[in-house]
């Protein structure tokens, strides 16, 4: 008979309860990575749940081994003192043989539980740099929705503004084809007189035209000028922002501004008028 508990018991090695198939740095990564595709944070968060989890899970078993040894060299020693009254050194040497492994075990154990704690820790680190960055992604796309719905808006006044010009240069086209086709009319019969009252009276008419045209230049030009200032003081109050400002060139203020100026200085029926002109200076 064997002076010690049972060489199943005694040389049983709770350290490799790790799986062959699990490795901590790369199988648990494979298995989540080719589940579905996760962000790196996440694919961390996994790995060091999925180590706590087998850590945890090694460390109940060892303590089931510790109650079960206890058990059983409980048993052995009982069984040994009942067939062997007297041999106190051989019951000693199984107490002490329990005591030991108690010991080596219970170390084990300490050194999961603080395993453990360390892997909760990080654990709780990953979760918070994850929501922080939930956080800053939110108020991101937050932001963009308001910039979209305010460009959006920007854009259909902008369009408003284009037709209505679009509209009002038809109509003023007309009115000045019409206009131009009347003075047509009158200078030629003006030529035929040959009057020099007819020749006043052209001059006049061009003279009360030539003081339209600057008015309309002064009017256009001076709301050009104030949709400029605008424009610059909306730049110093946004100074401050975070420098991912509107492009100003495409406000409606400002864009229907520049229209109506580059309007009055292209306008062709003017220049049609100037060569009608043309014969007073002669």
């Amino acid at each position: 008979m064997t002076s010690g508990p049972p060489s199943s018991l005694i040389s049983s090695k709770p350290n490799t309860a790790l799986p062959v198939s699990y490795t901590p740095s790369t199988g648990a990564k494979f298995d989540i990575q080719s589940r579905v595709e996760l962000s790196p944070v996440e694919v961390q968060l996994a790995q060091l749940r999925a180590e706590r989890d087998h850590w945890h899970s090694k460390a109940i078993r060892q303590r089931d081994e510790i109650h079960a040894l206890k058990f059983e060299v409980a048993k052995q020693s009982r069984t040994i003192t009942r067939l062997l009254p007297g041999s106190s050194k051989r019951s000693l040497e199984v107490e002490e043989a329990y005591v030991t492994k108690a010991q080596e075990l219970a170390t084990q154990n300490r050194i999961l539980t603080c395993e453990n704690a360390i892997l909760k820790f990080h654990n709780k680190d990953y979760n918070h740099d994850l929501a922080e960055e939930n956080k800053k992604l939110t108020r991101e796309n937050v932001r963009l929705g308001s910039r979209k719905q305010g460009l959006t808006v920007d854009l259909a006044r902008a369009e408003r503004t284009i037709q209505q010009l679009k509209k009002s240069d038809r109509a003023k086209g007309k009115i000045v084809k019409r206009d131009l086709l009347l003075k047509a009319v009158i200078n030629t019969h003006m030529r035929g007189c040959g009057g020099q009252k007819g020749k006043e009276d052209m001059l006049m008419e061009a003279l009360a035209l030539a003081v339209e045209r600057v008015e309309e230049l002064e009017v256009a030009g001076e709301e050009f000028l104030d949709a400029l200032d605008d424009m610059d003081d909306m730049d110093s109050e946004l100074g401050d922002g975070d420098g991912d400002g509107e492009d100003e060139d495409e406000r409606p203020g400002l864009l229907g501004a520049e229209l109506r100026f580059r309007g009055v200085i292209e306008d062709d029926a003017f220049r049609d008028q100037k060569t009608l002109w043309g014969d007073l200076l002669d």
